[in-house]
């Protein structure tokens, strides 16, 4: 997945801006997130939930299942994309 991301460019796999798990974790106060059951970046997302929750940050994790990543690509196609956005709204408010 890191190469069909970067296009095989070098660049600095660790930075935060690209692998939230190598940010201070204690900047995220609250976060939500969201994965698909078969997202190939979902143990990723589990990770960071743990770590978030270790520097005790407040953090909410939805894990759809049946999905894979961009779930969101199928708004009014599956009714749980419905729910994500009802829980990033929620969240949001």
């Amino acid at each position: 997945m890191t190469n069909y991301y970067t296009d095989h460019q070098k660049m600095n796999l660790s930075a935060p801006i690209l692998s939230p798990l190598y940010a201070d974790l204690t900047t995220f106060k609250e976060t939500l997130v969201m994965t698909g059951e078969f997202d190939p970046f979902r143990l990723q997302d589990e990770a960071f939930v743990q770590k978030i929750g270790l520097v005790g940050g407040k953090v909410k994790y939805i894990r759809y299942g049946g999905l894979a990543h961009a779930f969101l690509n199928y708004v009014g196609q599956i009714p749980a994309v419905e729910d994500s956005l009802n829980e990033c709204v929620a969240f949001l408010n």
